[in-house]
């Protein structure tokens, strides 16, 4: 459950956000005008805790609009008074141009539709659900093949049952957004090669075949605030081989600069491969995955794990919730790793560093995980619980070292070890923070971190506290 709110960007009350849904709408158009607008959204989660995101609102003059409103049965010349009926019939795209279609409308693609004009918009106008969309191609409903800049698709439903994909963009542009859509039913949801400076964000993706999003061979993208559930569903009960079933939620190739936050990935429903996998050719650098909440995959399947690095340097996993069911929470080659802030629960396994450099796990919750940490190289273990099921903490041909961890029964690794019940408030409701007469508090290293999971203060005591959660006064 979350609840948004407008905390700045907005005195002159022009804009309303629906609370529970996050949409951001008109409440007062007396003082709009064209350009852009940026707000501050406050969006406090039941799992994720409270963040902000800046919010650009870009207001466009309706002389540069085309509209489309499918129950338009008159005079049609593309107008606010007379739309097209159908957005196959706009023609070749105005460079600049905003194409927006009426909320609570459907219509039915027969073609592909390419946005071939740099800077051009495809959203929705007026009040109601995004406009629906049915493809009835086996090809991209949507797609930028030439590699236009700045192209924009936001604020639409598309049904593409037998398409390859809703969304795909290619070429050499750069800076596109792929913002507030819901993509339904095709073989892969978005599908995105050498744009460059991408944004990917508060999109619905869902009853898909194989990858929910896969991205190739680009230079910084950000995915961001979004859902993805029911993918790879080429995966049957109660098994299907990999080789037959190998979608993930989000599977980057050849990406460095990467951004991944805020986002919901279930692979509850299959099993095979991953939640999130970045799999470069040469090594990958500036990848930060952090406030994402991970589901499964099921354990059922070949292998996998909620999330997979294949190489890199300096990448940063923080202050993600991981569930289970799933092999493993991570399982990679990267060099320098950094593991902290996380909160892992109910999976098969949990970090696998296989790696010759030191991997750095700080300040993470453990709770019904079986074997914890394997390494073949050297692990360096600070400030974490470890609420073991069967009291497993390490296996490999590595070593481990470290300081001030809580482990609730089995062997202790390490200087200055804690051995007790971690006194969570109720971790079978899923609240793992800390009661006041927790072990677990002002007990950990000053480690240098200023946050906690849920953008709380560290230390709020008189020292840090162990795990992912600072006890706040």
């Amino acid at each position: 459950m979350s609840v948004f709110t407008i905390t700045a960007g907005n005195d002159a009350g022009i804009y309303g956000i629906d609370s529970s849904a996050g949409r951001i709408f008109i409440a007062d158009d007396s003082g709009l005008s064209a350009g852009s607008n940026v707000l501050t959204i406050r969006v406090e989660d039941s799992v994720l805790g409270i963040n902000t995101a800046d919010v650009t609102v870009e207001v466009v003059p309706e002389s540069t609009t085309v509209f489309i409103d499918p129950g338009n049965s008159g005079t049609q010349d593309g107008t606010h008074a007379n739309p097209h009926d159908n957005i196959g019939d706009i023609g070749s795209m105005t460079e600049g141009h905003a194409y927006l279609i009426k909320r609570g409308t459907a219509q039915v693609l027969a073609e592909p539709f390419e946005l071939g004009a740099p800077g051009v918009t495809i959203g929705a106008y007026g009040a109601g659900d995004r406009p629906y969309i049915e493809y009835l191609g086996d090809g991209h409903a949507i797609y930028n093949w030439s590699g236009p800049s700045g192209v924009t698709i936001r604020d639409i439903h598309v049904y593409a049952p037998d398409g390859t994909s809703c969304y795909r963009f290619g070429g050499e542009g750069v800076d596109g957004l792929i913002d507030n859509n819901i993509c339904d039913g095709p073989q892969w949801g978005i599908r995105m090669f050498g744009y460059a400076g991408l944004v990917i964000s508060y999109n619905e993706i869902m009853n898909i075949g194989d990858d929910g999003m896969f991205i190739q061979a680009l230079e910084g993208i950000e995915i961001a605030h979004n859902h993805v559930h029911h993918v790879n569903d080429d995966w049957i009960e109660p098994y299907t081989p990999q080789e037959e079933a190998s979608g993930d939620a989000v599977q980057l190739s050849d990406v460095n600069g990467w951004h991944v936050h805020h986002n919901l990935l279930d692979r509850t429903n299959s099993g095979n491969k991953f939640c999130f996998i970045s799999n470069n050719a040469v090594l990958q650098d500036d990848g930060i995955f952090e406030h994402n909440r991970t589901m499964g995959p099921k354990t059922t399947g070949d292998g996998g794990a909620s999330l997979y690095f294949a190489n890199g340097e300096g990448l940063i996993i923080r202050h993600n919730v991981i569930e289970g069911p799933s092999c493993g929470a991570l399982y990679h080659h990267s060099d320098n790793l950094e593991f902290y802030g996380n909160l892992v629960t109910g999976t098969d396994g949990g970090v696998t560093c296989l790696t010759d450099t030191p991997c750095v796990l700080e300040n993470n919750t453990f709770h019904d995980v079986e074997t914890n940490l394997i390494s073949s190289g050297e692990m360096i273990v600070n400030n974490n619980i470890f609420s073991l099921t069967d009291g497993t903490l390490f296996s490999g041909g590595g070593s481990i070292i470290g300081s001030n961890n809580l482990f609730s029964s089995g062997t202790t690794h390490g200087a200055n070890p804690l051995v007790g019940d971690p006194l969570f408030v109720d971790a079978t409701g899923g609240d793992f923070t800390l009661q006041a007469s927790s072990p677990a508090v002002d007990a950990g290293l000053d480690l240098g971190y200023e946050k906690d999971m849920d953008d709380n203060p560290i230390p709020a005591g008189t020292g840090p506290d162990i795990g992912a959660f600072e006890l706040q006064p």
